[in-house]
């Protein structure tokens, strides 16, 4: 699964695939790249005009379809993470996770 992330017409986060065919100026092509960077926001040009949104909430977007997808296949996921990431950076993501159940 792709960890792209966007917002649809609709205004709702989609990640993954489905992303693929939103706009270029509605994606997140890496939202681990701000993780990496330390950053807490992203501006998206999003369906109702410029947004900063925050990287957490499009990460739990990718994170929650992930869950989903090993919902069918499985009862565990296992979750990766760019090895440069530090102690704080992979709580991050697993507190996100943990979110998500």
């Amino acid at each position: 699964m792709p960890s792209l992330v966007g917002y649809a017409e609709d205004g709702s986060i989609v990640a993954g695939e489905l992303a693929l065919d939103l706009p270029e100026e509605h994606l997140v092509r890496s939202v681990k790249r701000y993780i990496t960077d330390s950053r807490h926001f992203v501006q998206l040009d999003t369906p109702v005009g410029l947004r900063d949104v925050r990287v957490d909430e499009l990460m739990t977007e990718i994170v929650r379809e992930a869950s989903k997808r090993a919902a069918l296949t499985g009862p565990e996921i296992m979750l990766g993470c760019p090895a440069m990431w530090d102690g704080q950076q992979r709580r991050r993501l697993e507190t996100l996770a943990r979110r998500q159940g």
